[in-house]
């Protein structure tokens, strides 16, 4: 497990469990006076939303005794209260974001346990992305490699992107003016940093079209439950 990309064994903890909840649907019910049921609105705005996600990590103490109350404030320096990117050993192809709080338990010179407890984002966020992504760590199972970056757009380019469960607008950074197409409209990019708020990249493949002469970088982080 890591925090910030560190790794937690070079704290001197030992992961004991993991809680992460699944994140809770907002639900959105009216009641229509006369008639039978409800009026279910939950997916009114296109896709079910969610709330934040609970966790809680617990670990024994592996360091030296002598140095606990030292070594707990040193952490906590760290990470208490902070936002952090959580990256759990069986699952290393995604992160979770969110705001983590430390409390710690010495019971006596031979047993203590760490305890990390906070709200992640309803999503996991994929780690592959373009350049960064790592060999060691990639997951045949479920892991997506997104090299998107310094696509050459020569007249006319096809880029296919497979979607995740969370739905996401993608940046478009642009060499040149050029024009994309995506589900029948085309939109015109601006040389520099683009964002259409019509497409949003849920789960399914998507085509997007790209017209012009220049190179085009794509940025789309998928999020997954």
């Amino acid at each position: 497990m890591r925090i910030n990309n560190i790794k937690i064994k070079d704290w001197g903890l030992m992961l004991r469990s993991v809680y992460i909840s699944m994140p809770e649907i907002k639900s959105n019910y009216v009641d229509i006076p006369g008639s039978d049921g409800v009026l279910d609105l939950t997916e009114v705005s296109g896709d079910v939303t969610y709330n934040q996600r609970q966790c809680t990590f617990v670990f024994d103490w592996e360091n030296n005794y002598s140095q606990w109350r030292n070594s707990i404030s040193k952490i906590a320096n760290l990470i208490h209260g902070r936002e952090v990117e959580i990256v759990l050993d069986d699952d290393r192809s995604y992160y979770y974001k969110g705001r983590i709080h430390l409390d710690g338990t010495k019971e006596n010179d031979f047993i203590g346990t760490v305890t990390i407890m906070g709200e992640l984002d309803p999503y996991k966020y994929e780690r592959n992305l373009g350049s960064k992504w790592l060999w060691d760590e990639f997951s045949f199972l479920n892991g997506i490699i997104r090299k998107y970056e310094n696509i050459n757009v020569d007249g006319e380019k096809k880029l296919v992107i497979p979607g995740n469960r969370k739905r996401v607008i993608p940046t478009f950074d642009c060499s040149t003016d050029m024009a994309v197409n995506y589900a029948g409209h085309t939109y015109r990019l601006k040389s520099g940093f683009n964002k259409i708020y019509n497409i949003m990249l849920g789960e399914g493949e998507h085509t997007l079209v790209f017209k012009g002469n220049g190179n085009v970088t794509v940025t789309y982080v998928g999020g997954s439950l």
